[in-house]
């Protein structure tokens, strides 16, 4: 009988800390789980897209950092396409570092320069440019097929007055956020990454806290 005790308690032990790691990783889960889709509510970044490789994102993801939104090409004028793929990689690699990000989203609507798959787009723009920046889903930049996004880009939604219902003209299209999650400078297709009025906004940008690390203080 004693010998029997020991056994029952030795399982009743080792069932009860099984239990406890269970309840343990729910809750550990949980916690991942809501963690980007309330982290920014009234930015325009708390968007949920697919990346590159089909992979669900929340662009939420990306809140407290100063975002360039680009609609990008895998065809069309070769010198145009090396001067913006690799003016929009020396951005990021000059100030990822510092919480700067480049999201890249190929579009299909300006003259068919994208036709081919999201995995052909990746391998192009990765192989010939060399760019390492996050790649998404090939989306609509235009017309009823608009990407969420892109309406919130181009509408008064963002809150930011000179930039309400600014069509997408072309590809290239270049997108400023700050780290707040708003719109704040708008380039057109023909401005280089590389202009120097992109890197001051983007200096610019980087040197302000956002609120909520103000909040914070």
């Amino acid at each position: 009988i004693q010998m029997f005790l020991l056994t029952l308690c030795s399982f009743l032990f080792v069932a009860i800390v099984f239990l406890g790691e269970d309840a343990k990783a729910d809750s550990l889960t949980i916690i991942t789980t809501n963690k980007s889709s309330n982290s920014c509510p009234s930015s325009l970044l708390n968007t949920q897209v697919k990346d590159i490789r089909g992979n669900d994102v929340n662009l939420c993801d990306y809140y407290g950092k100063v975002v360039m939104v680009v609609n990008i090409a895998s065809r069309g004028n070769k010198v145009n396409m090396r001067r913006q793929y690799e003016g929009l990689e020396a951005l990021y690699q000059r100030y990822k570092d510092n919480d700067f990000v480049v999201l890249a989203f190929p579009s299909n609507d300006f003259q068919k320069y994208n036709p081919d798959s999201d995995t052909e787009i990746e391998e192009y723009a990765r192989s010939q440019y060399k760019v390492t920046f996050p790649m998404f889903k090939r989306v609509a930049v235009t017309g009823a097929a608009q990407s969420p996004l892109f309406q919130k880009l181009t509408t008064e939604q963002v809150g930011l007055t000179r930039f309400n219902n600014e069509p997408v003209r072309s590809n290239f299209h270049k997108y400023l956020i700050n780290r707040d999650g708003r719109l704040v400078e708008v380039f057109a297709p023909t401005v280089d990454p590389l202009n120097p009025a992109i890197r001051e906004s983007i200096e610019r940008e980087l040197s302000v806290r956002s609120i909520s690390e103000e909040r914070e203080e």
